[in-house]
């Protein structure tokens, strides 16, 4: 059985008229690789690595949600789908991350969750990866964030 590493479905955001996401999604399916992992994520992913340790990646995620001031991603290196697979050190590795990033841009609330797992997350990458999202507060309406 084929390997997914991305879930099409997934890919619809009803704001983006030009449908970019969902074409680079359907690309990634096409081409049958993760596209988080280390050796792929230049391919698909064009913003910088903000930060990194031993274990994650934090970069601004590309298609941030609208009504974000900021949307990061904190990508694990090593291709794992379930939070199970985490280490103690990987968990350590996580809260730091996270914690240089609300510190390097002076972020005083936000909103963190984590993909892993199947279809049922409302993800369209398989590989494990956690969100820290920040909202414009007054100045924009809600975030929304597809859950399953």
């Amino acid at each position: 059985m084929e390997k997914k590493f991305v879930n099409l479905k997934n890919a619809n955001r009803p704001n983006d008229k030009s449908k970019n996401y969902e074409k680079v999604i359907d690309r990634i399916e096409k081409e049958g690789v993760c596209p988080f992992c280390p050796e792929h994520l230049s391919n698909y992913h064009k913003n910088p690595i903000i930060a990194e340790n031993f274990s994650w990646i934090a970069t601004e995620n590309m298609y941030p949600y609208d009504g974000a001031k900021f949307h990061f991603l904190f990508i694990h290196k090593k291709h794992v789908s379930t939070i199970e697979e985490l280490s103690a050190k990987g968990w350590a590795d996580l809260q730091e991350l996270i914690s240089t990033i609300i510190k390097e841009f002076n972020i005083d609330g936000g909103s963190v969750f984590v993909r892993f797992g199947n279809s049922n997350t409302g993800a369209t990458v398989t590989h494990l990866h956690f969100h820290l999202v920040v909202s414009k507060g007054n100045q924009g309406s809600p975030i929304l964030a597809r859950i399953g």
